[in-house]
């Protein structure tokens, strides 16, 4: 598994907040710092998926902790399959070549 998102998982894991702001606002952190950490290895497919995630913890949320925190889970790990089964092609760089996400640009 994708470090940023098993990282991710085990501190939704961790969170035993009752309230669901207060849950919120530590998901909302731990979601930010995975996506920060995956950086460049998102793709349109999986930034779309991170909106949808994003929507429903902070947006448009249930209410419902334990809810939220399977479907976050689960969504995680969607994420992960997506990173591990994306194309990829290779590039010719100045220095190498390079596996490079279809779509991206290949590094200078």
């Amino acid at each position: 598994m994708n470090r940023p998102i098993e990282k991710f998982i085990e501190n939704t894991e961790s969170i035993v907040d009752g309230d669901y702001g207060d849950f919120m606002r530590k998901e909302n952190l731990y979601f930010l710092q995975m996506m920060e950490e995956l950086g460049s290895l998102m793709s349109h497919e999986t930034k779309k998926k991170l909106f949808e995630m994003q929507n429903y913890i902070q947006f448009s949320p249930s209410w419902d902790i334990e809810q939220t925190r399977r479907q976050v889970i689960q969504d995680a790990q969607i994420i992960d399959h997506m990173l591990v089964n994306r194309p990829s092609e290779m590039v010719q760089t100045n220095s190498a070549l390079e596996f490079v996400p279809i779509g991206h640009p290949a590094p200078i």
